[in-house]
């Protein structure tokens, strides 16, 4: 598959690029500024504005799938751009990477105290988790065939290969998930084309509470 990664320079982007190589892939490594993303077998790098629609449309033709993973500020026009970028030349897979409960309606599936603490945590972070909403709210309004990966606490830990992701019991915003467990699912993911216009969880190992 080729692949375009957008945010390709932020704290997730390195280790989707290295899991998209590892796993076959090429991938273009889109980011704001020249120098954020180093030249690499299989990986081009691509400068994009995100106010330009030429200049997304650009890298994102002939791609395969689009993986989005900008962060929690300053992304929401971004996103709309991406999206629009995509559907005027043909490319239909995407993947975002939002937070834990960024979908509302599935929230739906979380128990009473699962989802009274993480609104208690959307309390304390609100501008960020609201902009993450609003992400979600873009691709399912998009007409593209989307999924939004929604990890819980991210670290910078070793794989594990031992992730949990889908409707798991328990759930906890508080659990921990390494960045490269995170990359590992959503490039399989796109490889064997699940979570097709769904949201879905996912956590690191399930360690005793």
């Amino acid at each position: 598959m080729k692949i375009v990664i957008f945010g390709a320079s932020g704290s997730v982007g390195k280790f989707l690029i290295d899991e998209a190589v590892a796993q076959g892939n090429q991938v273009v490594a889109v980011s704001r500024q020249a120098g954020n993303v180093a030249e690499q077998a299989n990986v081009s790098v691509q400068i994009a504005d995100y106010t330009d629609q030429t200049s997304l449309q650009k890298v994102i033709a002939g791609s395969d799938a689009v993986i989005i993973s900008l962060g929690d500020f300053g992304v929401v026009d971004p996103v709309r751009q991406i999206t629009l970028a995509m559907r005027a030349v043909n490319v239909d897979r995407v993947e975002i990477v939002t937070g834990y409960g960024a979908d509302v309606a599935s929230r739906q599936s979380l128990t009473t105290a699962e989802l009274t603490e993480f609104m208690g945590v959307r309390q304390d972070y609100l501008e960020g988790t609201t902009n993450k909403e609003k992400q979600v709210a873009i691709l399912k309004q998009s007409g593209l065939t989307y999924t939004n990966v929604q990890p819980s606490w991210l670290t910078f830990d070793p794989a594990t290969k031992a992730y949990r992701y889908g409707e798991f019991t328990p759930k906890s915003v508080h659990d921990e998930l390494s960045r490269a467990d995170l990359a590992a699912f959503m490039i399989t993911n796109l490889m064997k084309d699940q979570f097709r216009n769904q949201s879905v969880y996912i956590s690191g190992p399930l360690v005793y509470r």
